[in-house]
């Protein structure tokens, strides 16, 4: 963007502070890519369903892999027949990580 000093004799100015026409005519030339078969946009595979889901059901998270010292926050892993794995991350009350802060506390009761 094509900014200027807005200092001294300019301190007041609101000139420059704010995209232009100019601005947005260079992010056009730099992604608009519309006279060419040019492409900035990595190509990747479409995202597939593992046909494993993950719900509220502490049971479909899979294995406890790390915990906080305090209890709080616990990450699980549950690997699919494809290859894949899901991650499941979960920030747990202040009371269910006073019972036991060590614990897992999907079998807390």
């Amino acid at each position: 963007m094509d900014y200027f000093s807005n200092t001294g004799a300019n301190a007041g100015s609101t000139l420059s502070t704010a995209p232009n026409k100019h601005d947005f005519d260079q992010l056009n030339i730099i992604y608009g890519h519309t006279t060419d078969s040019t492409t900035t946009v990595a190509a990747s595979a479409p995202l597939q369903a593992s046909g494993s889901d993950v719900d509220d059901n502490p049971n479909s998270w899979g294995q406890l892999v790390s915990q906080s010292r305090n209890g709080r926050s616990s990450t699980y892993e549950k690997f699919h027949g494809d290859g894949s794995k899901t991650v499941t991350h979960v920030f747990w009350t202040l009371e269910a990580a006073a019972i036991c802060p060590s614990c897992d506390h999907r079998y807390d009761r």
